[in-house]
């Protein structure tokens, strides 16, 4: 679905054609106050009347340039006067051009002196800041300053750029121009820019883009670490990000007052005193133990297995006992060469079909037999009532969300979101000193060696009517007669208070290009299809590749912030 943005600017005329808008909108409103219970507060912002309308939609393009929707439509508080089908033309996707702006106003022509009607227009003086090397001395333009503009097109220019037109405006503001007609300074400058919006816009070729010490594709905990570490000692950082949102994975969204895990749930956990200090300082975490619980058929059990489950499947009540049955159903294997074989040299059939078998075939989409065993090595098994899954020392959910955590971590820093960088690489290489690449490495060398395998997830969240809805953050469905291997309930993470509940669904399936690449498939394949894209990169010093999708691994939150920070180490060692 396309997102539209009507950014108006308004001295005193009638609002009442608005509640026809049928997109979002936003009225910065620079005269008297609008009273109409129809129109939300939160739809209006109450500003200083200065720099008519270029100073509007400059000051909402600086302050909303990592957020921008796919087209921002900026008209004046009556846009009827210059263009009578503004409404059609807000209300209709078939007027949207993704490649230009579109006027809504009458064209006409100026030159750089500011042409016959209003003779004395410093528009040779703005167009030099805009265009260093000089365009046309013919103008076109429209009347109004009315238009349609792409995202693409605001974006073409950094946001330092759009910042310093507004002060280059602020400045124009407040000087003393001689118009030679008597017309009011404010009123003037906008006469300026009415005939430049054009010109703003379309030439992408203007030498104003910033240049960085490192441009970072991708906002997850890789990217973000990197920028921090790099920005507070002293180094100029861009991160463009492809989704609509920082964070990456981690990503969360506060829903009737519940933190919602968008891509899953994300646990952090470290025995690292110095990494729980370095994200310590952008949460306050709150204490919580890792205890998700498993449903088979119409059972439920304790998770992960510990003498609890034990009890419950065998009826045993000591760890000696647990000891001794879990012996008793052990498989012998000389030598286990897959998953499944390892699982019961461990644990035996009984605790495998419950506990391994049916949610590992549903979440590989693999006979186990065809896995390897590192999958599962990392599963607890113990023979007290320890039902902690983590082992680590520091364990917490951060309170308000994990992208509370991502806003301040980049604080300061300029972020883009809703770009891809391999779209447009030679751009954005162009303004970096160093590129640091968190994406797809076999994506990013156009699968020079052929895709890398991976599984996905299908989430499916859905608000309940209910106060809670299973009792625990997590559940996990072990049979392979359900389709779905785990149910999150959000709101146990941080004790939410409210009278709903949201949960999420987790649905494997293959994954296929397009899809959100989670699980690399480490088989002895796609490694050595890995291992060619790495070798490629050692002589890219130009290219730093850092995260799960660039180095083809499974990391915990914990272990991609240790490679982070251990990356920005060696750039600041240089």
């Amino acid at each position: 679905m396309i997102k539209k943005k009507v950014v108006i600017s308004r001295f005193s005329e009638s609002p009442d054609w608005v509640k026809k808008i049928d997109c979002d909108y936003i009225i910065f409103n620079k005269g008297d106050e609008i009273e109409d219970p129809e129109i939300s507060p939160e739809k209006i912002i109450n500003v200083p009347n200065q720099g008519r309308e270029a100073e509007t939609f400059l000051r909402y393009i600086c302050e909303n340039y990592s957020d921008l929707s796919d087209f921002t439509i900026f008209v004046q508080g009556n846009p009827f006067d210059h263009w009578p089908r503004t409404l059609e033309y807000i209300n209709s996707d078939s007027f949207l051009d993704p490649t230009d702006i579109v006027s809504l106003g009458y064209e006409t022509t100026t030159d750089r002196t500011g042409g016959i009607s209003y003779p004395g227009l410093p528009i040779g003086d703005f167009q030099k800041i805009l265009v260093p090397s000089g365009e046309p001395e013919e103008i076109h333009f429209t009347s109004g300053a009315q238009f349609i503009v792409p995202k693409k097109l605001i974006l073409n220019k950094s946001l330092s750029y759009w910042k310093s037109l507004r002060n280059s405006l602020e400045h124009y503001w407040y000087s003393n121009i001689p118009s030679g007609y008597g017309m009011p300074t404010g009123r003037f400058i906008a006469h300026v820019f009415e005939r430049l919006w054009p010109m703003i816009y379309r030439y992408s070729d203007t030498p104003v883009y910033k240049k960085y010490d490192y441009v970072i594709a991708g906002s997850g905990l890789f990217g973000a670490v990197f920028a921090r570490e790099m920005t507070d000692r002293g180094k100029t950082c861009l991160i463009i990000e492809k989704r609509n949102h920082i964070g990456g994975n981690c990503y969360t969204e506060n829903r009737d007052g519940i933190n919602v895990h968008v891509y899953g749930p994300h646990i952090f956990h470290t025995n690292d005193k110095d990494i729980w200090d370095w994200i310590s300082r952008f949460c306050d975490f709150l204490p919580y133990k890792h205890s998700p619980k498993v449903r088979y058929g119409d059972r439920t059990f304790s998770f992960p297995i510990n003498l609890m489950t034990l009890h419950q499947l065998w009826g045993v009540n000591t760890p000696e006992e647990a000891k001794e049955r879990i012996e008793r159903e052990k498989v012998i294997f000389d030598n286990p060469k897959n998953l499944e074989e390892w699982a019961l040299s461990q644990i035996g059939t009984d605790l495998y079909e419950i506990f391994i078998k049916g949610y590992t075939e549903k979440q590989w989409g693999r006979d186990p037999k065809d896995l390897p065993a590192s999958i599962i090595k990392r599963l607890p098994i113990r023979t007290n009532f320890d039902d902690n899954y983590f082992f680590d020392k520091y364990q917490g959910i951060p309170e308000g969300g994990y992208t509370g955590i991502f806003d301040k971590i980049l604080d300061g820093i300029e972020v883009i979101t809703g770009v891809d960088y391999l779209e447009d690489r030679q751009k954005w290489d162009s303004l970096g000193s160093k590129i640091v690449y968190t994406g797809k490495i076999d994506e990013f060398f156009n699968y020079k060696f052929g895709e890398l395998e991976y599984r996905t997830l299908e989430f499916k969240h859905q608000r309940i009517d209910k106060v809670d809805f299973q009792g625990c953050p997590i559940v996990n469905y072990t049979s392979s007669t359900i389709e779905w291997t785990r149910i999150t309930e959000h709101k146990h993470f941080e004790n939410s208070k409210s009278e709903k509940t949201w949960i999420t669904m987790e649905f494997p399936k293959e994954y296929k290009n397009g899809d959100l690449p989670l699980y690399p498939i480490g088989d002895d394949q796609n490694m050595d299809r890995f291992g060619k894209y790495k070798k490629m990169t050692a002589d890219m010093g130009k290219f730093i590749f850092g995260g799960r999708l660039a180095e083809y691994r499974y990391y915990d939150m914990h272990q991609i912030i240790a490679s982070a920070l251990t990356k920005a180490g060696k750039e600041l060692a240089l």
